[in-house]
């Protein structure tokens, strides 16, 4: 075991800023959830373009600030009356009135505050399915979402909004009635948000039907003060939060009230999918939710909260910041798209739990480090500048993603020699530097455990030391790993199944390739891997289904792709594939069967290949020629996608591999 003192900083908070931009003095609702930042810095995204269908008690379209009509010339463009039967949809309770002013009412000001719906300039369709809140057949609003399928084109409808809801679920549940029509509009990418019930937590966690629907946008409250409320219905399945206490809204006869309950949270979120379809049509569901994980602050049910509480951190919404992250995320136009990842080599790629795809790579052209995402309807956005400070910052760097699908990157600034990290906050990229004793920071490799707290590990080259940089969630703490020799070399730090972090790394003194984990009761323990190897690069480990550790690696001298394998007893190393120049830039992972698959570069050939083995023996299968230099490799949902150069027009292309 090898512990040193450790080194204690603290990180760059991850709030989003909070600005005053905005003339006008706005309320509590609209100023925590930013539309006083939307207006000032986006006025143009407004929700035009976009229609967001009210299945509720109707639309008193009269009110001058819902448009003061009803048909294609006004706010409101059309409905039906599901509760009477007829064609006029008009809301004679003022529940429905008060869901279609958070989403899409005009500005106005009531004692001195000014407030206005989320996305004002989208269309509404009022779709009445009762007279008042109290009774609300299933059949009803299984008649209001067929309409609202069947009409869909006819009105461009792509958000619906449901207020209503029954019982206590706590995992997904889809009720018999609307399931079809809820699968329905899924597979037509219309956005279906419901609110999540005002039953409170005393009777147990779980939120109502249809939002415990897995496609549903379900939605609860949190007070102007960012307090959850304690009328809200919660539990894991939760989609996020928004403000339902104290809303000023409209109500029927031309006037304004104050309303409480997860329904007026509910049409915020459908109005805020209307602006982010406003910034691109394209998006599609997942993305949308990709985007609200990426983006939204987290907010702690039982901080300050009152009565029963979940423990749970839920999301809370941040309109700014949703519109934030859809103007990152956009597709660009298809001459830009042709263009990502142009001159790259340095490269790395995630996928986010919703099939989302974050690249970096170093522009080797432009000299700095770049950023994009693919959506999942294939298209790219443009692509950012993450570092500004200076030209040749990342040239070597580490990227993975939060439990909530937000980008993080450990990164080398090469011209001051340091280590630094990477958020990205929203749309922006926060930097910090982490440790700057001199030439520092070199092979970074990045970890994140269950409970978003990073790991890094890099070799600090002017101690040769293998070094380890951790966050807990409040400050940063460094230690020294190994010292022994010249360590640290082609790091790699991954999690096992316990969520504790290991190394593999080379020895450049005792050609040794070496493994480090962390014992929570006995620091860290270092044990060889590989003795007398002539120089380990390109490492990638991975643990196997009984938490053993294995490393893929290049072996320098020989040039030779290498395999080392803890059996639980002892290490055993495999020479996997001995043609020369080959093995380069390998990447490591396991098989739901247990077998190892590794990618790696035969420089050779020039080609990307695929090693499959048990340990005992290894099928080596081609997957492109021309390919395979500076490859990045991660897993989707179903197969390993590999970033590649190829050779010929300096390109990073995406290549799906069995």
């Amino acid at each position: 075991m090898l512990k040193m003192s450790r080194h204690r900083r603290a990180a760059i908070t991850e709030l989003f800023e909070r600005r005053s931009l905005f003339a006008d003095i706005w309320g509590a609702a609209p100023s925590l959830m930013r539309v006083d930042d939307l207006a000032a810095d986006f006025p143009e995204i407004s929700g035009a373009g976009q229609t967001v269908a009210v299945i509720d008690t109707g639309i008193d379209y009269t009110h001058p600030n819902l448009g003061g009509g009803f048909g294609p010339a006004f706010k409101v463009v059309g409905g039906y009356d599901f509760s009477d039967n007829d064609s006029d949809p008009i809301d004679t309770d003022g529940h429905g009135t008060g869901v279609a002013g958070v989403l899409a009412a005009s500005p106005f000001s009531v004692n001195g505050f000014t407030y206005r719906g989320i996305a004002p300039d989208a269309k509404l369709v009022a779709l009445r399915i009762a007279p008042n809140t109290s009774d609300v057949p299933l059949e009803k609003i299984e008649a209001a979402l067929t309409w609202v399928i069947e009409h869909a084109a006819e009105f461009h409808i792509t958000v619906v909004n449901l207020s209503f809801g029954y019982g206590r679920f706590e995992s997904h549940f889809t009720d018999q009635t609307l399931g079809d029509e809820l699968d329905r509009l899924k597979t037509a990418g219309i956005a279906f948000v419901a609110s999540s019930g005002n039953g409170g937590t005393n009777d147990g966690l779980g939120i109502t039907a249809p939002a415990a629907d897995a496609s549903a946008f379900s939605v609860g409250a949190v007070s102007g003060s960012d307090i959850i409320s304690e009328f809200t219905q919660r539990s894991r399945n939760l989609t996020m939060l928004a403000v339902g206490e104290g809303v000023r809204t409209t109500t029927i006869g031309a006037g304004f009230q104050t309303v409480d309950g997860t329904s007026f949270a509910a049409p915020a979120v459908a109005g805020t999918i209307a602006l982010m379809r406003q910034v691109d049509p394209t998006f599609m569901l997942d993305d949308i939710r990709s985007m609200f994980r990426a983006a939204m602050p987290k907010n702690l049910d039982g901080d300050q909260e009152i009565g029963v509480t979940s423990g749970f951190t839920f999301q809370r919404l941040d309109v700014f910041a949703a519109v934030s992250v859809a103007m990152l995320r956009k597709s660009a136009t298809p001459e830009v798209q042709s263009l990502v990842g142009k001159s790259g080599n340095e490269n790395d790629i995630a996928f986010d739990a919703l099939g989302v795809l974050h690249f970096v790579y170093y522009d080797n052209d432009a000299r700095t480090m770049k950023y994009a995402t693919r959506s999942n309807n294939g298209s790219w956005s443009t692509p950012i500048t993450i570092d500004t400070s200076r030209s040749d910052v990342g040239t070597e760097f580490s990227l993975k993603l939060d439990s909530f699908g937000a980008a993080r990157l450990a990164y080398l600034d090469g011209p001051n020699g340091d280590l630094k990290f990477a958020r990205l906050l929203g749309a922006t990229w926060a930097t910090e530097r982490l440790d700057t004793n001199g030439v520092t920071g070199l092979y970074p490799s990045l970890a994140i455990d269950e409970n978003d707290h990073y790991w890094i590990a890099y070799l600090r080259k002017t101690k040769f030391d293998l070094k380890v940089m951790h966050f807990d969630g409040d400050v940063w703490s460094r230690e020294t790993v190994d010292s022994d020799g010249n360590v640290g070399y082609s790091a790699a730090i991954t999690l096992d199944q316990n969520d504790q972090p290991a190394i593999a790394y080379g020895n450049a003194s005792y050609r040794q390739l070496k493994f480090a984990q962390l014992s929570e009761s006995d620091g860290w323990m270092i044990d060889v891997a590989d003795q007398g190897v002539r120089g380990a690069a390109y490492l990638s480990l991975a643990f196997d289904v009984d938490n053993r550790p294995r490393i893929s690696y290049y072996e320098v001298d020989s040039s030779d792709l290498k395999f080392a394998s803890f059996s639980g007893v002892e290490w055993v190393v495999e020479r996997v594939v001995s043609r020369g120049a080959t093995g380069l830039y390998t990447q490591l992972r396991i098989d739901d069967d247990g077998a190892s698959q590794i990618a790696y570069w035969d420089k050779r050939t020039n080609s990307l290949m695929k090693a499959s083995g048990d340990g005992s023996s290894w099928r080596l299968t081609r997957i492109a020629d021309n390919a395979g230099k500076f490859m990045s490799a991660t897993i989707s949902l179903i197969t390993g996608n590999w970033y590649t150069q190829s050779n010929r027009n300096n390109f990073l292309v995406l290549i799906p591999v069995p």
